[in-house]
Parts: C-alpha cells; structure tokens; sequence
C-alpha cells in the first residue's frame, strides 16, 4: 500500500488466511501518508537519497497505529468454543479468535481493512 502496509493472501484446501500488516512507523495517519508521498517525491525529484528518506520515515513515527489483522478460515481446524473456523486474530495474541458467522473472500477482507483503517480514503 502507499504507506507500506501490506496485505498476505493465502489458501489451499484446508482454508485461507488473510492477513493486514500495517505500517509499524506511520499506522494509517493520513497526516504521516501525506508527508511519506512528498518526501517519495523528493526521492523521485533527486532531491534526497533514499537513506535520508529512510531516515525522514522513523522520524515522522506515530505513536498509535493499527494493528495486526488476520483473518482465518478451516473447517478441518474448528473445535467447538476454543477455535471457530471462521475467525478474525487482531495483533500478535494467537489465542484471541473473534468468531465471525461469514466466510470472507479476499476482496471482501480487504475492503474491511480500507473501511477501517483507511476512512478517509474510503469516503473518498
């Protein structure tokens, strides 16, 4: 994404997981995304290298960003009230399964995370 986020897709005949890894340094401020596009256009422009960009990038560090978003769905893994098969992990705490009653496509997984993370864009 144009704030170096990213996005895993993954499936098989066991299941899929989906999975959202936000930018550690600038999360989702449209502020932080704003000053990373100018400071690419630096870059670009020959203005900076890209070491001094690198640099600019943990220094424009938001102290509050999104978390890990993964999203896992198999039938074969399901144990009844500790591991649903359909289910959202939100951060880095394996154990905490959000169940969720739909099976969700990539597409779908995706435009929950601009939805969420990305209103602004979203809105427009």
């Amino acid at each position: 994404l144009s704030d170096f986020a990213f996005f895993q897709f993954g499936g098989g005949t066991d299941g899929v997981r989906f999975a959202y890894y936000p930018n550690p340094f600038l999360g989702a401020s449209a502020e932080a995304v704003r000053e990373l596009r100018e400071m690419r256009e630096y870059v670009d422009e020959g203005i900076i290298d890209m070491e001094e960009f690198l640099h600019q990038v943990a220094d424009i560090r938001k102290p509050q960003h999104p978390p890990v978003v993964r999203y896992e769905y198999s039938k074969k893994q399901y144990v009844e009230a500790t591991h649903p098969c359909s289910h959202f992990h939100i951060g880095f705490h394996s154990e905490n399964r959000w169940p969720v009653k739909r099976f969700l496509t990539a597409h779908a997984f995706a435009l929950f995370i601009f939805r969420t993370f990305y209103l602004d864009l979203w809105i427009k």
